[in-house]
């Protein structure tokens, strides 16, 4: 009905002028209809309308409505409609190809062939432009004759982007189609600039840019997999074939299969039934995936009740749909820059050729010498004789050999899996660590790993958050593979140690095919291990592996997670801790294996998980364990010799710096604190040190915008509580603690180390905060004020970031074997602002005192390890053990509590 009446009212102007309709009776008339056809168009989405019909409604519904607009605008600018003879008003971009997002802006064009008078069109522009705005479209507006439009297009390249899906929305069709049989004709250099905006997107240096695919909190539009890569697909097709309006130009490309095909439209659909729900729910255009509308749209599309696992398979959905669209995208882009951009043709090297390689290098890519469909038809151990090539040449395969490849995948069958010579090419590849994870993404983006390796197909798309994984299963094993590569870069002395490492290790091949096995138990959930050594005894016996060898592989696969939990969660100083790890690894071979391996788990598990603190950790841990494994007791001895190294690179540095002083603080310190700080950071421990011993309490504070955090020192005396206070001073603050390192001297002097960043901003600190925080601690630690008054002053800010970002099951675990003295509280739960505190206080109210604190944060969840005495004894009474996690699980979150099982309670 309020449609009827819009198109009456509009028939009324264009038939009868003379009959004065008001501006204000026009909007009114307007945005009833725009309203009701909106909120139709929102219903029909929450009622499982495709995500593509909802775009066209969207787009169909706002040309009536500017239609509607321009009408009024020349009526009530007097101007004949006569003059839209010779003008177009079209849509550009996504609107243009009638893909409009609910609250995306209306890109528009006025396209005239012949010159206008100014003062003709300037008022009808003016009178349209801000009818809209009051109607709330935001829209923007050019207007070009059709060479000025071409001419735009040759001088700035991304106009090209919008132009080429221009669409005439009323007036002369002539002339967007005149526009588009222009660009046909653009210069070259004009479609080299297209194809550079293209070519951005590939490559790790867009990635690493924060664009990443497997980005926590992903960019519907604009990450890699997102909706901008189905964009430069359309845009490589008008540059090749002078048409790529739509999804179906894909289809008529010849580049895909009609299965591709539909699985594109299929994960198309899923992206934009998100963004529709993104933008209805915020209200604006809002293309964020962040952890609030990952457990929004969970609910919303029903994957179930269960936030945690409704989350985990909504994004397993979600990042399986952003795969697919990569990976078209990257095919499609690689061929058009192997067409346009060709390379120097370069043959391998003779020392190469004298083995008679099958393959060549042509513009950069892999490709064999002979032009035969056929070729692996032939012989299917040619398809892995050519990753064995690429292993040894780490170069990308050609797009004509990927054609042959996926159409031939079913030539990898049982046979083929239990071929000799095809496990020997595997292990070949694996005996490459610095090119092995490069060459199993290239298996793996065309099918070839997961079709060779079922057990590794059955963990695609898995997501694991409760494992502290930001990444899928696979994409974890294929970047932790990828993590070797790095090491030749890595800096610094952790750097020098872990290239010594790897040089020494004999066999790679197994440490290579352990980490690709890691982690593929994971299929049978998070307890994962047992199921993991299975897995991997049985890919052994495929391989052929001898007895000795299964053994060495299935001993990795076990203990992966061993040497990560001992170094990060346990006080490493403790020579017991550090003999029970021994007697775990037995060999200074295993040892050798688990750091290298440790490294590329940390390294995997998401973004910014790896630091020199946690290299730091591992190293301390490596050293202890080799010495001991070699009999090298003298624990004292080898602290000696490190004190007098560090204070040597300290003197190097600052030559005034008394030495019995440093000797003093480092011995007292402890060998972790001497591995995890460099001389840089001691010196300035020692200073805010000094000025604490004078003022009662300094901090020191400095940004690592990399990682996009603060590194922040306190240093005061010791005292019952202290931690809780500083932890209560850093939520009164809403800055988030991401680590924590917590070290006494001898003489009850501290230094605590803290990695933070400000909660609400997600950002380093600022020079005011940093100012702010010190005199909150000062008032705290010297003057004795209450903390919890500082964290009621934000009570209201803090609310909003008090409940866990992440809905997951909390754990708390009592370790009474890992220490002789304490008791190790684990606590495993979803991190918010505010929580360390909470923690903290909550041992001190129960009378516990913290004497180590290991704390750290990894895909929006934390495992924090306390090391507690209660009235300074060990905590082994099962009903004071229950009283206390009682006591935590109340100051964590009463909605997130899981009570564990009666056997978890009795351990201790």
């Amino acid at each position: 009905m309020i449609l009827k009446n819009f198109i009456e009212l509009l028939q009324s102007i264009s038939l009868s002028p003379q009959d004065r309709v008001s501006s204000v009776e026009f909007l009114s008339s307007a945005k009833r209809y725009y309203r009701q056809s909106w909120e139709e168009i929102r219903q029909n989405h929450r009622q499982g309308y495709s995500g593509r019909q909802i775009l066209k409604q969207l787009s169909e519904s706002a040309d009536i409505l500017i239609e509607g607009v321009l009408l009024y605008a020349l009526y009530e600018c007097n101007i004949n409609k006569k003059i839209f003879d010779n003008i177009s008003l079209c849509a550009l971009g996504g609107y243009g190809r009638k893909e409009l997002s609910p609250h995306s802006d209306c890109d528009l064009c006025f396209l005239h062939e012949i010159e206008i008078d100014n003062s003709t069109l300037e008022p009808l522009i003016q009178s349209f432009t801000t009818m809209l705005w009051d109607l709330g479209l935001h829209v923007s507006i050019a207007i070009y004759t059709v060479p000025e439009a071409i001419q735009l297009i040759e001088e700035d390249p991304k106009t090209y982007t919008s132009y080429l899906h221009i669409r005439n929305i009323t007036g002369q069709n002539r002339l967007p189609e005149q526009l588009k049989e222009g660009l046909k004709g653009i210069s070259q250099s004009a479609k080299a600039k297209v194809y550079d905006i293209i070519f951005q997107r590939l490559g790790t240096a867009f990635a690493q840019s924060g664009k990443d695919l497997f980005s926590h909190e992903p960019d519907i539009k604009e990450n890699a997999g997102g909706l901008r890569d189905y964009h430069a697909i359309l845009w490589i097709l008008g540059l090749e074939n002078n048409w790529g309006s739509d999804l179906k130009d894909i289809e008529k490309s010849g580049y895909i299969e009609n299965n591709t095909y539909l699985s594109l439209v299929e994960s198309l659909d899923f992206l934009w039934k998100i963004r529709n729900e993104l933008h209805f729910t915020k209200k604006r255009c809002w293309d964020l995936l962040n952890i609030e509308m990952q457990y929004h749209l969970s609910q919303f599309l029903n994957y179930g009740d269960a936030a945690d696992d409704a989350i985990e398979r909504f994004m397993e959905d979600f990042y399986s749909s952003a795969m697919r669209i990569r990976l078209l995208f990257e095919y499609i882009a690689r061929k058009a820059e192997q067409k346009n951009f060709p390379k120097t043709t370069l043959e391998f090297p003779s020392s190469s050729v004298d083995d008679k390689s099958n393959y060549i290098l042509y513009n950069g890519y892999l490709t064999p010498r002979i032009d035969d469909a056929n070729w692996f038809v032939e012989n299917p151990v040619r398809i892995m004789e050519l990753f064995w090539e690429v292993s040894r040449r780490k170069v990308p395969i050609g797009y004509s050999i990927q054609h042959w490849i996926q159409q031939n995948l079913h030539l990898i069958n049982d046979s083929f899996r239990n071929n000799e010579v095809v496990s020997k090419y595997l292990l070949s590849i694996c005996g490459r660590p610095f090119s092995a994870g490069f060459t199993f993404r290239e298996m793996e983006k065309l099918g070839v790993l997961s079709k060779y390796m079922p057990e590794f197909g059955a963990i695609q798309g898995i997501v694991r958050y409760k494992d502290f994984h930001s990444y899928p299963v696979n994409e974890h094993i294929l970047r932790a593979m990828e993590s070797l590569e790095n090491i030749p870069r890595l800096s610094g002395s952790i750097g020098e140690i872990f290239r010594k490492v790897l040089k020494e290790i004999e066999e790679p091949q197994f440490l290579v095919l352990s980490i690709l096995l890691h982690d593929l138990g994971k299929v049978e959930g998070e307890r994962h291990l047992e199921a993991g050594v299975h897995i991997a005894r049985t890919i052994c016996d495929r391989l052929s592996l001898s007895d000795e060898d299964l053994e060495h592989v299935s001993f990795l696969v076990k203990n992966h997670q061993l040497m990560v939990n001992v170094a990060l969660y346990r006080d490493i100083d403790d020579i017991d801790v550090v003999q029970a790890f021994a007697s775990e690894v037995k060999t200074e071979k295993f040892l050798n294996e688990l750091l290298i391996m440790s490294y590329a788990d940390l390294f995997a598990v998401g973004p910014n998980v790896w630091n020199e603190w946690k290299g730091s950790l591992l190293i301390n841990l490596y050293f202890k364990t080799l010495r001991m494994l070699k009999k090298e007791f003298s624990k004292d001895l080898t602290l000696e010799e490190a004190v007098a190294e560090k204070i040597r690179q300290i003197h190097e540095k600052v030559p005034q710096r008394n030495r019995s002083e440093l000797e003093y603080h480092l011995n007292s310190m402890g060998s972790g604190y001497l591995d995890a700080f460099t001389p840089d950071d001691i010196i300035i421990h020692l200073d805010c040190l000094e000025e604490a011993m004078e003022k009662g309490l300094a901090v020191r504070c400095w940004s690592n915008e990399s990682i996009g955090m603060s590194h922040f020192v306190v240093a005061t005396r010791d005292k019952q509580g202290l931690f809780a206070q500083i932890a209560g001073c850093f939520a009164s603050q809403l800055i988030d603690i991401y680590n924590a390192s917590l070290y006494t001297r001898e003489d009850g002097w501290v230094v605590d180390y803290f990695l933070v960043r400000d909660a609400p901003q997600r950002r380093p600190l600022t020079e005011g905060q940093i100012i702010t925080l010190e005199k909150t601690l000062r008032t705290v630690i010297l003057d004795g004020k209450d903390v919890q008054v500082f964290v009621d002053k934000t009570k209201k800010k803090l609310f909003a970031l008090k409940k866990s970002l992440a809905p997951v099951q909390t754990y708390i675990r009592f370790d009474n074997d890992s220490s002789s003295k304490h008791t190790v509280i684990d606590i495993e739960t979803g991190d918010r602002t505010g929580l360390l505190y909470d923690i903290a206080s909550a041992l001190f109210v129960m009378g516990l005192n913290i004497y180590k604190a290991r704390i750290n944060t990894g895909a929006y969840r934390v495992r924090d390890s306390f090391y507690v005495q209660f009235r300074d004894n060990k905590i082994t009474h099962r009903i004071l053990q229950s009283a206390i996690r009682a006591g935590l699980l109340e100051s964590i979150d009463a909605q997130n509590i899981q009570q564990e099982q009666n056997d978890e309670e009795q351990k201790g």
